[in-house]
């Protein structure tokens, strides 16, 4: 690597934790096998001798990695509710229900699946909110990031977007901001952006302002530095392609300005694109040799993702500092749990309970699996092959959580549930947890221990309850099936 462009610039962006999170709140079923990724601690360090930036701007471009912390841990993973309504579409053919699989899919950054998705409404007749399809669009297909020519497609569809009232005078100006950043027209952008007064817009103006602004032309620092501090600004805020594009064109300017990999190998691993976040990583792990392991774990990550499983293990194992290693056994234990090598995922799950910053998810992530699962799948291999475990796990979540901890609670009710024991106290409790997170499969469980004890019009009431509040296609069916035996 050339030592004078590492003098003169080094922009790392840091990925501090990756976190791990199964559910937004502990009882929600949807997210119980479902990590979502956030970025605690991504940040830009500045490293430029002689150039270094004024000590606000210094400050601003660290606190980046707060915007971006807070742009990431507000993503919603939303592809079980995804499955779930394009069951019910298939069922009613409903554009009520395409429009909401359209929205979860945009959330989810599936934006090519959502592109497809709105043109099969538009052939309905329907569409979907002039925003909504607008961002689908900068970021699907659409537009292709090496053809010079593919933007032009969008102000066509602006000015009819105006004349129909369907966006306003400050809506076409923001748009139009967008078009000259991705052209890199930044003087311009700026000009559109200072006429701007809508509230909704101002984060997203003043973080392209603060990536504009920061570089300064009298200083020796080359000017494609100023376009990778834009393309991320672009990465924080969701427009993905345009932080593709313009990383893609400051590469072929300096393939040794690390940023604009980073950023493409965090756009492609955001919008599902995982062999491509793949590549871009392994490159980073041989070309940034100080984060050679934050590449190999994200590596590992996206091999979970696509299901390689196998792959998947392979990357994570080979964290052997203190390095992100709460976050690698919680990675190892759901590849081994998928390939039902249930020895190593124990072994796992022995080692997690030694980490201080195990926290509710990880109680709630083994209670289910090894008592909840084991029980409605009549496997007790992750309870029986190390019954000390679940005792030990039952008392450290006393211990750090408190014996009343609903997580807790959890526990203790299914290492009954498992041994088909339930205590009435217990039973109590069952249904209180029931009620207050309103989950399906506590019910399902109330029905089954109800209809053993052969109250069947109690098993009826908890079997409907079931039925009522799932959204699992597979459940409702196979509840449906018992209650025909009544």
């Amino acid at each position: 690597m050339n030592n004078h462009k590492k003098r003169n610039l080094l922009l790392i962006f840091l990925i501090g934790r990756l976190g791990f999170i199964f559910f937004d709140g502990v009882f929600n079923k949807e997210k119980e096998a479902e990590n979502r990724v956030y970025f605690k601690n991504i940040g830009i360090e500045y490293q430029a001798e002689q150039h270094s930036s004024a000590p606000e701007e210094q400050k601003e471009e660290k606190d980046i990695n707060a915007e971006i912390q807070k742009k990431f841990q507000n993503q919603k993973n939303s592809l079980q509710d995804i499955k779930t309504l394009e069951y019910i579409y298939k069922q009613e053919k409903s554009p009520k229900i395409l429009k909401e699989i359209i929205k979860k899919q945009a959330q989810n950054y599936n934006f090519n699946e959502a592109r497809s998705n709105i043109q099969i409404l538009e052939k309905q007749g329907e569409s979907v909110d002039i925003h909504l399809f607008l961002y689908v669009y900068l970021n699907s297909n659409n537009l292709n990031i090496t053809q010079k020519e593919s933007i032009k497609k969008l102000p066509p569809l602006l000015d009819i977007a105006v004349q129909k009232n369907l966006i306003g005078n400050e809506d076409y100006l923001f748009y139009g901001g967008l078009i000259e950043i991705r052209n890199k027209n930044y003087t311009k952008a700026l000009e559109k952006r200072q006429q701007i007064k809508t509230p909704q817009y101002q984060p997203i103006i003043i973080s392209f302002q603060k990536a504009i602004k920061s570089y300064d032309s009298s200083k020796t620092i080359p000017a494609y530095y100023q376009d990778g501090l834009v393309a991320l600004a672009a990465l924080k805020n969701g427009y993905f392609t345009i932080a593709r594009k313009i990383s893609l064109e400051t590469i072929l300017q300096d393939d040794n300005y690390i940023l604009p990999y980073q950023i493409l190998s965090y756009a492609h691993f955001l919008t599902n694109n995982r062999d491509t976040a793949i590549e871009y990583f392994l490159k980073l792990a041989n070309f940034d040799k100080k984060n050679t392991e934050t590449y190999q774990f994200l590596v590992g990550v996206s091999y979970y993702r696509k299901s390689d499983f196998t792959s998947s293990i392979l990357y994570l194992a080979q964290n052997k500092s203190g390095k992100y290693q709460t976050d690698t056994l919680r990675y190892l234990i759901v590849n081994y749990l998928e390939i039902k090598e249930y020895q190593k995922a124990i072994e796992s799950w022995q080692k997690l309970l030694g980490q201080t910053d195990i926290k509710n998810s990880d109680f709630f992530h083994y209670f289910y699996n090894v008592f909840y699962k084991g029980y409605f799948s009549q496997n007790k291999t992750l309870y029986e092959t190390n019954e000390q475990l679940p005792i030990l796990y039952i008392q450290e979540c006393e211990k750090k959580l408190g014996i009343d901890d609903d997580v807790c609670i959890y526990g203790r009710i299914g290492s009954e549930i498992i041994d088909n024991q339930l205590s009435p106290a217990n039973e109590v409790e069952l249904i209180s947890l029931g009620e207050q997170y309103n989950q399906s499969y506590l019910y399902h469980i109330l029905g089954d221990i109800n209809n053993k004890l052969g109250k069947k019009e109690e098993a009826k009431k908890w079997y409907a309850k079931t039925i009522a509040s799932s959204q699992d296609p597979k459940e409702i069916d196979f509840v449906q099936k018992k209650l025909t035996t009544f």
